[in-house]
C-alpha cells in the first residue's frame, strides 16, 4: 500500500473511507477504529440510503459519488475533487467497488497518490486473481487442492468425474472493473449438470478443485515491505452450507504451518498493508490447503478488533506515521457473531440434510450451547458497541426496509 507519514500542508487527522452505508462488517469497523483514535472520519458512498453505518457516532459526514460503471472518468474526477476540497490526510478504500477502480487508475492520481492506501501493483494483480494466487502458492510450496483452470464445461466435468464430486468452482475474480455491483461467488457443485448449467449461464474460465474436508480459517495480517508485523487467526464456526463468508467465528491461536505459509506469500508479494489469507484446515490430520488472498479489510474484522487487534488504526499509524512496532497477542477464544446473517444461517441449518458430509452444518445442541459464550463475556456482535450502540438498532430497521426486495430476489433468482 502507498502512504506517507507526513505531507506538506493540509489538515492532519482527517480521513476518508470509501465504503457502503450497509456494510456492517468491514466498513463500520474501520470507521469506528479510526474515529476512536480521534480522527475526523468521512465516508464516500455511491448510494445515499441510510444504512447502519450512517448511525455511527464516529462518522462526521457522508459524501455521494457517482457509480463508477456509469462513467469512470467522472467518478475519479469527483473523488479527487473531494479529496482536494476536504484536504483529507488519508483515504481508505474498504470495499472492492472502491479498491479496484483506484488500483486500475492509480497513475492518474497524480500528486494525491500518497494519500491513498493502495497495494503495490504485484500484490494487487495477484491477490485479485484467484488463478495467479493459486500459481503463487504452488511456486512457494504451499499445499493447494488438486485442480486447475478450465475454460469449458466438458473439461471441467471430466476432471470432476475423475476425482469425484462434489467439486469447488471458483471465478478467476470475484469482481471486475466492468462489473463492480455483481459478485461472482465460489460454489460447490455436485454433478455434471450443475457444471454445464454454470458454464451455460456465464461462459468464462473457472478454477475447479477437488473438495477438501476441513475448517475454514483465516490468517489476518499487517505487513510492511513483505514482513508481517502482526498476525491474527480466526476459525469459522457458522458459514453458508456450501461455503462462503462466516456469520459466526472465533479467534484461535496462530497455527505454525498457516503462519509460515502466510509469511512466504506476503514476502513474495513484497506486501505492504492489511490482508487476510484463507485456508482450509483438517485438524485431525494436521493438513491444510491454501484457498485465496483477500487484499483488503475482511468481513470478520469486527472479531479481530474485539480481541484487541486494531488493524485499521494500526494501518493508519504505519502508513502515515511510520509505526512498525505492534505488540503480539490477542484474546482467545473469543467469538464474533453477525446477528442478521447468523439468523439466516440458523434457518438454513435447521432445514439442511445433516447426513451430507459436504454441508457445513451444526447439530442443534451445539448451536444452543454456543449461547454460553455470551454469558461468559467472550462473544461480541459485529454492530454492537457500548460506546456506539445506534448502528446495532439501525441495522434492524435497515434490514426491514431491504426485506421486500430480498424476498423478491429469493423467489425470482
Amino acid at each position: 500500500m502507498i502512504g506517507k507519514s507526513a505531507r506538506s500542508g493540509g489538515q492532519q487527522g482527517k480521513v476518508l473511507v470509501l465504503g457502503k452505508l450497509g456494510n456492517t462488517r468491514a466498513c463500520l469497523a474501520v470507521v469506528r477504529s479510526l474515529g476512536r483514535r480521534g480522527l475526523a472520519v468521512h465516508l464516500a458512498v455511491r448510494e445515499p440510503d441510510r444504512g447502519p453505518v450512517a448511525a455511527c457516532r464516529y462518522l462526521k459526514q457522508v459524501h455521494c459519488l457517482p457509480a463508477y460503471e456509469a462513467g469512470p472518468r467522472q467518478w475519479l474526477a469527483r473523488l479527487l475533487e473531494l479529496v482536494r476540497r476536504e484536504d483529507f490526510e488519508a483515504v481508505f478504500p474498504v470495499t472492492d467497488a472502491g479498491i479496484i477502480p483506484l488500483q486500475e487508475h492509480r497513475r492518474e492520481l497524480g500528486e494525491l497518490e500518497g494519500r491513498f492506501a493502495l497495494l503495490n501493483d504485484l500484490a494487487y494483480r495477484v491477490s485479485y486473481n484467484k488463478g495467479r494466487t493459486r500459481e503463487l502458492a504452488v511456486d512457494q510450496g504451499i499445499p493447494v487442492a488438486e485442480g486447475g483452470v478450465f475454460e469449458c464445461a466438458d473439461a471441467a466435468s471430466r476432471f470432476a468425474e475423475k476425482h469425484g464430486f462434489p467439486v469447488v468452482i471458483k471465478p478467476i475474480s470475484s469482481f471486475t472493473e466492468d462489473n463492480l455491483s455483481s459478485k461472482q461467488f465460489v460454489q460447490t457443485l455436485y454433478c455434471a449438470d450443475d457444471i454445464n448449467a454454470l458454464f451455460a449461464r456465464r461462459p468464462a474460465s473457472y478454477i475447479v478443485e477437488r473438495y477438501f474436508h476441513g475448517l475454514g480459517c483465516g490468517v489476518e495480517f499487517l505487513a510492511n515491505k513483505g514482513d508481517i508485523l502482526f498476525a491474527f487467526q480466526h476459525e469459522r464456526v457458522h458459514q453458508p452450507l456450501h461455503g462462503g463468508g462466516s456469520s459466526y467465528r472465533k479467534s484461535v491461536e496462530l497455527h505454525g504451518g498457516l503462519l509460515a505459509a502466510s509469511r512466504k506469500l506476503v514476502q513474495a508479494l513484497d506486501y505492504t498493508g492489511v490482508g487476510m489469507i484463507e485456508y482450509k484446515l483438517n485438524p485431525s490430520a494436521d493438513a491444510f490447503i491454501f484457498v485465496e488472498i483477500n487484499g483488503r479489510f475482511w468481513g470478520s474484522l469486527p472479531l479481530a478488533m474485539a480481541t484487541g487487534a486494531d488493524f485499521p488504526a494500526w494501518l493508519y499509524a504505519m502508513l502515515w506515521h511510520g509505526a512498525t512496532d505492534f505488540a503480539p497477542g490477542y484474546r482467545v477464544p473469543h467469538y464474533g457473531r453477525n446477528i442478521l446473517l447468523d439468523a439466516e444461517w440458523l434457518v438454513r441449518n435447521l432445514r439442511a440434510d445433516k447426513s451430507d458430509p459436504t454441508l457445513m452444518t451444526e447439530p442443534l445442541g451445539s448451536v444452543v450451547a454456543e449461547l454460553r459464550h455470551v454469558f461468559l463475556g467472550r462473544e461480541s456482535w459485529d454492530t454492537w458497541a457500548w460506546d456506539d450502540p445506534l448502528p446495532f438498532f439501525s441495522e434492524f430497521g435497515w434490514f426491514l426496509r431491504k426485506l421486500p426486495s430480498a424476498l423478491v430476489q429469493h423467489h425470482h433468482p
